[in-house]
């Protein structure tokens, strides 16, 4: 999700809503600010569970990691439940 975290005020209006997304939410979800972010802002963030990022290209490879992992799981487990099979 793109966003300003400037200033704090939308993220306390919407601070139980955030926290419901986030708790329901089956995939990650990013934030990525295009301003200097207030700290009262990432504390919100942080306390309802989203990273945020600064800068897009930190945001892109931490994404690309995270799907690099999944896939590697996915190949090693599958690896091992074929052995388990016979």
């Amino acid at each position: 999700m793109v966003t300003s975290t400037r200033s704090a005020e939308p993220f306390e209006r919407e601070h139980e809503n955030l926290r419901k997304v986030s708790v329901a939410a089956t995939k990650p979800i990013f934030m990525w600010s295009y301003t200097n972010p207030c700290a009262d802002a990432v504390r919100i963030l942080s306390d309802t569970g989203y990273p945020l990022f600064t800068n897009m290209t930190s945001c892109v490879r931490a994404i690309a990691a995270m799907a690099g992992y999944r896939e590697r799981r996915e190949k090693f487990m599958g690896s091992h439940e074929r052995i388990f099979e016979t």
